[in-house]
């Protein structure tokens, strides 16, 4: 990870198992206070308002989520993909 926030851009996907594991490893994340970077968590019982965070913009967004969705959750519908 302290890799990664050297580089300037590009968002990072963190594919986890569980919402335990998610919920984990989003918090250890967080402890390493990276410069310009949004560490999220998304998994379905987060609210709304919680899951749509991921389409506020931010420098970089680490995204910890689990492999059952076969894309990234995108803002646009999926016709337009």
């Amino acid at each position: 990870m302290d890799e990664l926030s050297r580089v300037d851009r590009g968002d990072i996907l963190v594919f986890l198992s569980g919402e335990r594991e998610i919920r984990e490893t989003a918090e250890t994340l967080r402890k390493h206070k990276l410069q310009l970077t949004e560490v999220l968590p998304l998994y379905a019982r987060l609210g709304p308002s919680e899951q749509g965070r991921i389409f506020r913009p931010a420098a970089r967004v680490v995204l910890c989520w689990p492999p059952m969705w076969q894309r990234p959750p995108s803002p646009y519908p999926a016709s337009a993909m």
